[in-house]
């Protein structure tokens, strides 16, 4: 194989998990956020989104091992080939994903850089003059603070 045949190959590649994760998304994630099946175990509270994207590409990293050490696949309607697919498609999310959250985070960082602060003056003015007229409730609920914990 010469170069030229091993870059049309890997583009030949890139296009095809193009068309197969358009097809997975829109069967696993029903609407407008892409990652909705990726954040079911965010929202569990079992692991982050990012770390359940890497498990799954560690799944498939696992069923490759598994396939090259096989002569035949129990599951024969998936290949080898399939199997790296889905896992250059896990990688590609989980990039996409980790960008999107930089791209977020920056322009969050922006707004607030952009947002003029108020003047120590003014803000010290302000918290004296609140403090002077308000008058803190002699029974606190403790239990509200210790029981959130539980």
């Amino acid at each position: 194989m010469n170069r030229d045949t091993f870059i049309e190959q890997l583009q030949q590649n890139q296009e095809k998990d193009l068309e197969i994760i358009k097809k997975k998304n829109d069967d696993y994630a029903q609407g407008s956020d892409p990652f909705q099946n990726f954040r079911m175990v965010e929202d569990a509270g079992l692991i982050t989104l990012e770390k359940g994207i890497a498990v799954r590409m560690s799944d498939k990293l696992q069923r490759t091992f598994n396939l090259l050490d096989q002569e035949q696949p129990q599951v024969e309607d998936e290949t080898i080939a399939d199997t790296l697919s889905d896992l250059r498609n896990y990688a590609n999310i989980l990039q996409v994903h980790l960008q999107q959250n930089k791209r977020t985070k920056k322009t969050s960082n922006a707004e607030e850089t952009r947002t003029p602060a108020k003047s120590t003056t003014a803000t010290a003015a302000t918290a004296t003059k609140s403090t002077s007229t308000h008058k803190t409730p002699k029974n606190t609920n403790k239990k509200n603070s210790s029981s959130a914990t539980n």
